[in-house]
């Protein structure tokens, strides 16, 4: 019996989904043994089909059923756009136009590693106001600190300072 035989007497082929009847993984995904190596169950139906899948794409299960090994119900797509037809919270940002305040996004903010995320131009300057608001900056210690300890430090500091450049003038 050849791998593809047993592979295909695992599955329950109906008019529309074909389902898988073996091992499932904790995901809900299909899972098939063969050599000592685990296969999802969709990626290699669509193999025995259609031939390889292509490096840095995936199958995108159009029925949405997890159990579906029925090589018309995917399309080969990329990992980012197979993401996107989910249902996923990834996906669902990725569809929303309006931040949460209701303004569109109108602004994509870059962060030092490279990543970047949409924001909304009111609420990003909001958030940087928010942000200093809360800190003070000592110009006598160059230190940045909470605003409730800023206000009651800067003063003390400053005479720490003019006491300390005291005692240096004297010696």
């Amino acid at each position: 019996m050849t791998m593809a035989d047993t592979f295909w007497g695992r599955v329950q082929k109906g008019d529309g989904c074909w389902l898988w009847a073996g091992t499932r993984s904790t995901t809900g995904y299909g899972l098939f043994n063969y050599q000592r190596k685990q296969h999802r169950a969709h990626r290699l139906a669509y193999v025995l089909v259609n031939g390889d899948i292509p490096a840095g794409l995936v199958p995108d299960h159009l029925c949405r059923n997890k159990l579906c090994v029925n090589p018309a119900h995917m399309e080969i797509v990329t990992p980012r756009e197979n993401t996107v037809r989910g249902i996923g919270p990834t996906a669902q940002n990725a569809h929303k136009r309006v931040c949460k305040c209701g303004r569109p996004y109108d602004y994509t903010v870059t962060k030092a590693n490279g990543e970047t995320y949409r924001a909304c131009r009111e609420c990003r300057r909001e958030q940087l106001r928010r942000r200093t608001s809360r800190y003070g900056y000592c110009q006598y210690c160059q230190r940045r600190l909470p605003r409730a300890i800023y206000e009651e430090h800067k003063p003390a500091c400053k005479l720490r300072l003019i006491v300390e450049a005291d005692e240096h003038a004297d010696a």
